[in-house]
């Protein structure tokens, strides 16, 4: 069996971490570590931990610390990982219980391609990312299914809570930066597809569950994601900067109106 290393980061979550650590306990696929990263939470996240800490036993470890935000949280987690794939799940978020499974059963057979006379496709097995389809939930209530495709991902963001990486992919090509407070998932999703040495394989199930009303606001998120797309190639100079004029109008309109 090959490990897992699944993490999750946190601050003040008691009102949902417990179900969170709940989604990773429950997989129907035993070998994972679970590593959490506290930003020194001041409610009861640390003691939610800690209860579940007895029934992980050496599978889990915790560090609770400052931080430079959630990205830097999760490039510390990444540090501390030591199993061959890598999937983060936020503290507001949670796993189907064959999430594990599945991405391991899709690691084995794309590893068997490489083998086979199929071959790689020009890529290197050290270097893969498993996405999965994601339920975007709403006050606990299912809203809709995310997914979108690898070579769609000039588009938008391929849904990063669905998303498993082997650990060299993160050795090679890095982790989060930490320029972008909201953006730095699609940041990496472009930077290793946009290399062309990341192999991306799909898995046509659901994976995760997504809780909306997290750090992003939609605006925000828009001028990261128009910054990034112009980085990357995704658009030309005339629509980002287009857009770039559209996002200063609602951000001057919503200040006169004090939003």
């Amino acid at each position: 069996m090959i490990k897992v290393s699944v993490i999750t980061v946190c601050k003040n979550s008691e009102k949902t971490i417990e179900r969170t650590i709940q989604s990773v306990l429950e997989q129907t696929y035993s070998d994972i570590e679970y590593i959490i990263v506290d930003g020194v939470s001041t409610d009861g996240t640390l003691d939610i931990i800690k209860k579940y800490k007895v029934l992980f036993g050496d599978r889990m470890k915790y560090v609770s610390e400052p931080d430079k935000g959630l990205y830097d949280a999760m490039n510390k987690g990444i540090r501390m990982a030591t199993g061959t794939i890598i999937g983060i799940v936020n503290s507001d978020d949670y796993y189907e219980k064959d999430a594990v499974e599945n991405v391991v059963n899709a690691y084995h057979k794309s590893c068997e391609e490489f083998s086979s006379k199929m071959g790689g496709g020009g890529y290197d097995k050290r270097y893969q990312v498993f996405y999965g389809i994601v339920r975007v939930i709403e006050n606990d209530i299912p809203q809709q299914l995310y997914w979108r495709a690898a070579e769609f991902v000039d588009d938008g963001t391929m849904g990063h809570p669905a998303m498993f990486v082997t650990r060299d992919v993160y050795k090679k090509f890095g982790g989060y930066s930490q320029k972008y407070r909201i953006t730095a998932d699609y940041d990496f999703e472009l930077r290793t597809i946009k290399s062309g040495k990341v192999k991306y394989v799909p898995i046509e199930k659901i994976l995760s569950n997504f809780s909306t009303g997290g750090v992003s606001s939609a605006l925000n998120t828009q001028v990261e994601t128009n910054q990034l797309q112009y980085r990357y190639g995704c658009i030309s100079k005339r629509t980002y900067l287009t857009r770039k004029i559209i996002f200063c109008m609602q951000k001057l309109y919503r200040k006169i109106l004090g939003n």
